[in-house]
């Protein structure tokens, strides 16, 4: 198994942020102890010269922020979501391994306060297919663009150090993770590129999905 350098950018040494400081020492280190370093597909020389790093985070959905615009497509009251439904969805973002798998009721984790807080995560999308669609045996169930927002516990949606993917959604449990580009991101992570794995881990007491992203980015 190669070794996965610590990730910083040249940007880092001039920036006081302790928060995504420690998101990358963090991350890093969970995804060492958890085994979940690797070449992700790329050949191990390739891989290694072409500065490729990794980041883990856990994102805990959080449905009290779901708000959806109804698809006028074969549109039925109060069946849910339908095909070309768009939605918005925040959740709030920990160090890689620090939400546990399974589905979790409040008193086992809570999202509120579990402590770790490195930011907020905002997930925009379209529906693939009506909610009725959407069981065992079938996903992705939407494609989306996402943001990480590095930006510590600040109710705002600010904060200078960010990462955007654009892909299709593998948040359910029974849908096989799936690939996302990264297109972008601010900050230290200005220029980045590469993709990350969206996987999930369960449920919260909120109704939504835990989930983790694996990224494997340079820049």
């Amino acid at each position: 198994m190669k070794t996965i350098k610590k990730f910083t950018f040249a940007a880092l040494a001039a920036l006081a942020a302790l928060t995504a400081t420690l998101l990358f020492q963090t991350s890093i280190t969970q995804a060492d102890n958890n085994g979940q370093r690797g070449n992700h597909g790329q050949g191990g020389d390739d891989h290694e010269r072409g500065g490729w790093q990794v980041i883990v985070i856990d994102v805990a959905c959080d449905r009290r922020t779901v708000a959806n615009n109804f698809s006028p497509h074969n549109f039925v009251a109060g069946t849910g979501p339908n095909r070309g439904t768009t939605f918005i969805v925040n959740g709030k973002i920990f160090p890689g391994g620090s939400i546990p798998k399974g589905n979790l009721p409040k008193e086992t984790w809570d999202l509120d306060t579990a402590p770790g807080l490195l930011g907020t995560w905002v997930c925009k999308g379209t529906y693939n297919v009506s909610g009725a669609e959407i069981a065992p045996g079938f996903g992705p169930h939407s494609n989306s663009t996402q943001l990480y927002l590095f930006n510590g516990g600040y109710a705002d949606l600010g904060g200078e150090n960010t990462l955007i993917s654009e892909g299709e959604e593998g948040a359910i449990e029974w849908e096989t993770p799936t690939h996302r580009v990264v297109v972008g991101g601010t900050g230290i992570y200005r220029g980045v590129v590469g993709e990350v794995k969206e996987e999930s881990l369960g449920w919260n007491w909120t109704g939504v999905p835990n989930i983790r992203f694996t990224f494997h980015v340079r820049n």
